[in-house]
């Protein structure tokens, strides 16, 4: 009985494999690079977002202020858990009811923004808020299984975060809230 392979074909399944294992490994140090690319940019916002209160006089124990800062907070402690399959996760297991929890969760969030005292610190607060959404959802779109597939191509990924702004929005404000709830069980506080 002869050899099961060539040594042309064993030379090939070898290649291949290594070639897969090579892959793996990157898209492996590749993930985890997003998630602390994540994590810098939201300190990085935090950062920005402290500095313009302190300069703009925007009060530190405000509603406002204090909802955003644990906010970001929270999606900085859960930063490596917001993915795409995380998201999926929720939505299938209806932890964060969309209707119900989130029209309160953003009541609040227009009701502290109101008793900002000038127009002025009220978008500037809410585009901090924006900022850090569309980096969660930035971050959110590279870790999908359709951007794993079209990392090549990341001009088409680029597209696809401009055409569906809103719907990657609305995603992140479902992580953005389950960051919340976690941190604050964790702490022992009660709601946002």
């Amino acid at each position: 009985m002869e050899g099961l392979m060539t040594p042309e074909e064993g030379t090939t399944v070898v290649l291949t494999v290594m070639w897969c294992g090579l892959l793996v490994l990157l898209l492996a140090l590749r993930r985890g690079h997003r998630g602390g690319l994540l994590l810098m940019r939201l300190f990085g916002l935090h950062g920005e977002l402290i500095d313009y209160a302190t300069k703009n006089d925007v009060p530190f124990q405000g509603p406002a202020f204090v909802m955003l800062s644990h906010s970001i907070n929270s999606m900085t402690r859960f930063s490596r858990d917001m993915d795409f399959t995380r998201f999926l996760l929720l939505s299938a297991t209806r932890r964060i009811q969309p209707p119900r929890v989130i029209a309160e969760f953003d009541r609040q969030w227009l009701d502290a923004l109101d008793r900002l005292p000038s127009s002025a610190h009220r978008e500037r607060i809410a585009d901090f808020r924006e900022r850090a959404l569309l980096e969660v959802s930035k971050h959110m779109a590279w870790r999908s299984i359709p951007a794993i597939l079209a990392r090549l191509n990341v001009a088409s990924v680029n597209r696809l975060l401009l055409r569906r702004r809103r719907t990657l929005l609305r995603r992140a404000r479902i992580l953005e809230i389950d960051a919340v709830m976690r941190s604050d069980r964790l702490h022992g506080t009660a709601g946002t």
